[in-house]
């Protein structure tokens, strides 16, 4: 069995190539399954799709009909594909339900396949990716900017467990996972592994655009392709990630991993964590920023705005957040990563003002005694806190 994940995005990519990337890539794409008659997979950036749709609805179409038809599956499907261990938990669980929110509204598709290119791993992701409807995963993450390592199986499928239990069919690292390098299918054919596991699938990472300049497009792949194909030795078969692990379910074993059984191979601590730090406050600021702004709405006329709820503030804010912690923002901060910065700073500029003019209200509506000083906790649970009065300079907790 074969089946590729073709990977690319709206951040970074379409910033410094030009508005014709996504679509040539949605198009590439498809001329790699119409000159094969193969299957395969989409991972693009949920932004990227809303981008298509305005900026190149045909190629949205054509993109759409293949899903239809069966030819393209839709993976991954996070809104701003990060390195989800470097971000909080609520960003996580919003990266996938904007993700999948996109899908639905744009494709018309609800997607059940985690697959992304980079590194996305911790071990709560079972439990988030299956309570947004995910079934089926792949832990095989591209070698880009940085060199991640997960444990290698001679399984076709594992099922890969989270902390609480969750448990989703996926397809493991190993031996016949192929990066995007056309001079990666050399010598394939005569591993072990493709005698010795039961149902061996090929599965491949692609970022296709058909640009001269660009290392990944169909007309370098397919002659290796083809040479598979005419191999008299095997009966290749395509199919989507998830019709594979179907066929392999029957094989899978339960698997949990740890961080101590991975490496992320990230470049840590670089411009003093600068990026991972906007993305902590960003969300506290936004999570501040949702907890007022459900509260206030209970005390009634006037609201701190217009609506009883900023509705489309907050939604623009977590957008902004979402697309900046893309991973080529986080790893390419001195080739795109300006534009994540003002995005990051949008993102707390919009949440600030929302928290500012709640807070303004709030105090001028809770009863008591003028100068006096107000406590808010934006969580969901007590706890304790030091508080200064800035006049007395007294400490209460």
């Amino acid at each position: 069995y074969y089946t590729f994940g073709n990977h690319m995005h709206w951040v970074d990519m379409e910033w410094l190539w030009g508005y014709f990337v996504m679509p040539a890539s949605i198009r590439d794409m498809l001329h790699f399954c119409n000159t094969t008659g193969g299957k395969g997979n989409v991972n693009f950036d949920g932004i990227g799709y809303e981008k298509l749709a305005v900026e190149a609805p045909d190629a949205l179409h054509e993109l759409h009909q293949a899903i239809q038809q069966g030819q393209v599956e839709v993976v991954g499907c996070s809104y701003g594909q990060p390195y989800g261990l470097f971000h909080g938990s609520e960003s996580n669980v919003r990266q996938r339900i904007y993700g999948v929110r996109t899908a639905v509204r744009l494709l018309n598709v609800r997607p059940r396949t985690f697959w992304e290119e980079e590194f996305d791993f911790f071990p709560q992701l079972p439990q988030i990716l299956k309570s947004a409807g995910f079934e089926y995963a792949s832990l095989f993450f591209q070698w880009t900017w940085h060199t991640p390592e997960v444990p290698h199986e001679n399984l076709p499928a594992i099922w890969w467990e989270g902390i609480d239990g969750s448990q989703l069919l996926t397809a493991p690292r190993n031996a016949l996972n192929l990066h995007q390098w056309p001079e990666d299918f050399a010598g394939l054919l005569d591993s072990p592994l493709i005698r010795e596991m039961p149902v061996p699938g090929i599965v491949q990472w692609l970022e296709l655009m058909p640009s001269p300049d660009w290392m990944c497009r169909s007309e370098l792949l397919l002659p290796q392709l083809h040479n598979l194909m005419n191999d008299s030795r095997f009966d290749l078969r395509f199919v989507t990630l998830s019709q594979y692990l179907d066929i392999a379910r029957e094989h899978a074993q339960p698997r949990y991993y740890t961080m101590d059984d991975v490496f992320h191979g990230m470049s840590l601590g670089k411009n003093g964590d600068l990026f991972r730090r906007y993305s902590r406050a960003s969300e506290e600021s936004l999570l501040t920023a949702e907890s007022l702004s459900a509260m206030m709405g209970l005390f009634g006329r006037p609201y701190p705005h217009w609506d009883v709820y900023p509705t489309w503030e907050l939604e623009e804010a977590w957008r902004e957040l979402l697309s900046a912690q893309h991973h080529d923002n986080d790893e390419c901060e001195g080739l795109c990563g300006h534009v994540g910065k003002y995005s990051y700073e949008r993102s707390l500029s919009l949440s600030t003002q929302v928290k500012s003019r709640a807070v303004q209200l709030l105090a001028n509506r809770v009863t008591g005694e003028r100068g006096r000083t107000i406590a808010y906790n934006p969580l969901g649970w007590e706890r304790k806190a030091a508080v200064t009065d800035f006049d007395s300079a007294e400490t209460r907790i």
